[in-house]
């Protein structure tokens, strides 16, 4: 997301929306990654087992990312409305 006076809210709005989608896309796939660690955990695959603890981490941390960034676009968007309310009140 480029940040800049000379993009236009509108404009920013859209690129923060696509940004907050790729997010949520993230999130799904994170999801379908976290079901496959979950299952060689239950296998008895132990070449795998010792591999998995760190598996879970990386996909923890990647959901706490998308969902930070996704609290992020939330705050971008109050703030840009509020922006534009403020050009309209002028």
């Amino acid at each position: 997301i480029t940040f800049s006076s000379k993009i236009k809210l509108d404009e920013l709005i859209y690129e923060i929306n696509r940004y907050k989608r790729e997010q949520e896309e993230l999130i799904e796939v994170l999801k379908r990654g976290s079901k496959v660690v979950q299952s060689y955990k239950k296998s008895n695959q132990y070449s795998y087992a010792s591999e998995t603890f760190y598996w879970d981490l990386i996909i923890k941390k990647g959901f706490k990312n998308a969902r930070s960034n996704i609290s992020w676009v939330h705050e971008c968007l109050r703030l840009i409305d509020e922006c534009k309310r403020e050009e309209k009140d002028e």
